[in-house]
């Protein structure tokens, strides 16, 4: 549910702070959840979305960083929901493993309803590492993703909302830990490609199974 009192998180605030979001820009954005929240929005989130003015509308698209001006009538029911939360708290309604966002589906790792030991584990596993280079660690997951995806005969990858598609971590029986030490198994298989980004790969690899172990993650 949509909070009735606005306080916006340190991450919210440091994305907007990121993403150029004045601070009467952030002020006009805390207003509209305000009013979001009173009329019960996150019921029929488009329906809110048509009632707002031209400003608005431009304001949760500097927000959400987004390109291209909002078309509501193009948005899924997700996508419209999470331009009425703040920055880093989006939510993955259809547990698909992506976030809509508008009209954009954004992948992002850990899983968006990955518990929050996980998501704990990879913020102790990646501190000190720069959001910019992060993408880096997340890239045998996508992978993994990719891989998972693939169509049986090579043709391309299903899609999220594809009959085939699958969110391999909403699968029963899923375990990070067993995802973590399968990838370093084919890391260490690498043998001829032993460079210092592929042994900064596994010491990464490592650190957070190790994480994940001390948050009880199986």
């Amino acid at each position: 549910m949509l909070a009735t009192a606005i306080l916006f998180s340190s991450r919210a605030i440091d994305l907007m702070g990121r993403r150029s979001v004045s601070e009467g820009d952030q002020q006009e954005f805390a207003a509209i959840l305000a009013k979001a929240s009173s009329g019960n929005a996150a019921s029929d989130p488009k329906a809110f979305l048509n009632s707002l003015s031209s400003n608005d509308m431009e304001i949760l698209r500097k927000v959400h960083c987004l390109g291209a001006p909002i078309s509501v009538a193009g948005l899924d029911f997700e996508g419209a929901y999470n331009l009425l939360t703040a920055p880093g708290e989006a939510q993955d309604l259809d547990n698909d493993g992506l976030l809509s966002i508008g009209a954009g589906k954004m992948w992002q790792y850990p899983p968006p309803n990955a518990s929050a030991a996980v998501k704990q584990a990879w913020e102790d596993a990646t501190a000190g590492i720069p959001e910019s280079e992060k993408w880096l660690a997340m890239a045998p997951f996508m992978a993994a993703t990719v891989c998972a995806n693939v169509k049986p005969d090579l043709s391309g990858i299903y899609e999220p909302g594809e009959p085939g598609y699958r969110n391999i971590y909403a699968e029963p029986g899923f375990s990070y830990t067993r995802q973590v030490s399968d990838i370093l198994l084919q890391m260490e298989r690498l043998k001829g490609q032993n460079s210092a980004r592929l042994q900064e790969d596994k010491e990464f690899m490592h650190s957070f199974l190790q994480a994940l172990t001390n948050h009880a993650v199986t």
